[in-house]
């Protein structure tokens, strides 16, 4: 039994021995295996560093560069529009110090254009193509419903701080009225305040005129100013015209046409009876009085007949009714009794103008002495 079990231990030994040799060789084949594996790993990298080397030193298009005039290149370009849209480029590269951004056309093909490495044909002609000046016009002055994709930030920044102070503003005209059941919110309409605004303003500007108004009247002497008031307020003529016309009229630029009352045609009627048509043109001039013309429209003036020789009863009877014409001179209002008012007839000194006139209703010549001959000479 001791034999059988020493040789039993003999050869269990030997077993142990030969599994551990097994499993030495084993690890010992794999770690090799795994030390293949690096190496082939290793080696594929490298190849592929030394393609990427290669591609990277084939030329390619470098981009234009572009001075940007708008602004500072942060804050005045409009990136978020190649978010939303296609424009035909994208920005590559920047130089905050010389304010220029390096564009990149959308149909670029990466290769250069010249052997000094210069630009394609289609990054040069981002410069010039109109979608790009489209955007600089944008970035200098945005019309008001432009969209906010295409805004840059200073303006994006400039439109919020306008919101902030419109709802700040609104914030203001609402009014809380704290009930026991509820809460009444009442919000001033923003129209009507614009509207009262307006209407203040223009409130302002008429008093303004008025002020002026009564200055210049203070200061300047305006011929014919009834006439001009009057024709300008029956025209519905505005406080800043009248104020136009007032200076227009200083300057003899304007003068009101009709509008004369009673009393400036009776004294240009007397104006050119007793001085004539030469000093009623100073007058009119100067003084801003009816012309000859105007007085003869409104004046009906009465046609005596004179006599020749002794006055006949025919011709005195001619006269007073050429006197008390209603054309000439309507008869006066009845008085409160019912009763009409006469006329009385008053001869005084009379005026004579030592000269000869022929009179065509007598077809004669009149202004001659009877007594004393006098040769004519009728051409």
């Amino acid at each position: 039994m001791n034999v059988l079990a020493g040789r039993t231990t003999s050869d269990d030994l030997d077993l142990k021995h030969n599994y551990n040799l097994e499993l030495i060789s084993s690890q010992s084949h794999r770690n090799q295996h795994t030390r293949n594996m690096s190496v082939s790993t290793i080696t594929s990298a490298l190849s592929s560093l030394d393609t990427a080397e290669i591609a990277q030193s084939e030329p390619t298009c470098p981009g234009t560069w572009i001075k940007w005039s708008p602004g500072s290149i942060w804050t005045s370009y409009p990136y978020f529009q190649h978010e939303v849209c296609n424009v035909g480029w994208r920005p590559i590269a920047w130089s905050a110090e010389r304010q220029e951004i390096c564009l990149r056309a959308q149909n670029c093909k990466l290769d250069a254009s010249d052997v000094d490495g210069g630009p394609c044909n289609a990054c040069r002609w981002v410069e010039h193509s109109a979608r790009f000046r489209q955007c600089i016009e944008r970035a200098e002055h945005a019309q008001k419903h432009t969209p906010w994709a295409y805004l840059t930030a200073e303006q994006l920044h400039a439109l919020m701080k306008k919101m902030v102070d419109k709802i700040k503003r609104l914030e203001t005209q609402v009014t809380f009225f704290i009930c026991p059941m509820s809460v009444i919110t009442r919000i001033n309409g923003i129209d009507k305040l614009a509207n009262e605004k307006r209407r203040n303003k223009v409130l302002l500007k008429k008093l303004d005129d008025g002020k002026r108004i009564l200055m210049l009247l203070a200061s300047e002497d305006v011929v014919g100013l009834s006439r001009l008031l009057t024709v300008a307020l029956n025209r519905g003529t505005s406080i800043t015209a009248i104020l136009d016309l007032l200076h227009r009229a200083i300057e003899g630029l304007y003068s009101p046409r009709g509008g004369f009352t009673t009393r400036q045609l009776d004294v240009s009627f007397l104006t050119e009876a007793l001085g004539g048509s030469r000093l009623l043109y100073a007058l009119q001039k100067a003084l801003g009085l009816a012309s000859s013309s105007t007085v003869r429209r409104h004046h009906k003036i009465p046609r005596l007949l004179p006599s020749i020789g002794e006055p006949s009863s025919d011709e005195i009877n001619a006269n007073i009714s050429a006197f008390l014409d209603p054309n000439v001179k309507p008869p006066p209002p009845l008085l409160p009794s019912g009763a009409r008012p006469g006329n009385v007839a008053m001869i005084d000194d009379i005026s004579l103008e030592s000269k000869c006139r022929y009179c065509g209703r007598r077809d004669a010549v009149m202004g001659l002495c009877p007594n004393i001959p006098v040769m004519l000479i009728l051409a």
